[in-house]
């Protein structure tokens, strides 16, 4: 068994709904992106961290890749 796979007990003990956990396990739109036209960060009050790094090529957004770490964004992917 992967290590990946590993994780789904514990995420699902953990309470993240499954959404979330095929995000975090095939990290879908997870992680930086070098040729970012543009990123914005935010911290909330509770700590968790966020980064969006968008690429926009003629004003459209091509692509988007998010980074998060905290409980609550990663519970927030289910309605994404």
């Amino acid at each position: 068994m992967e290590m990946e796979e590993k994780r789904i007990p514990l995420l699902q003990s953990m309470g993240y709904p499954e959404k979330a956990i095929q995000f975090i396990i095939n990290k879908t739109n997870a992680g930086e992106l070098p040729s970012a036209t543009l990123s914005a960060k935010n911290q909330g009050n509770c700590g968790d961290i966020m980064i969006l790094h968008l690429k926009i090529e003629q004003d459209v957004i091509t692509d988007v890749v998010i980074f998060g770490i905290g409980y609550d964004i990663l519970l927030n992917f289910q309605v994404i």
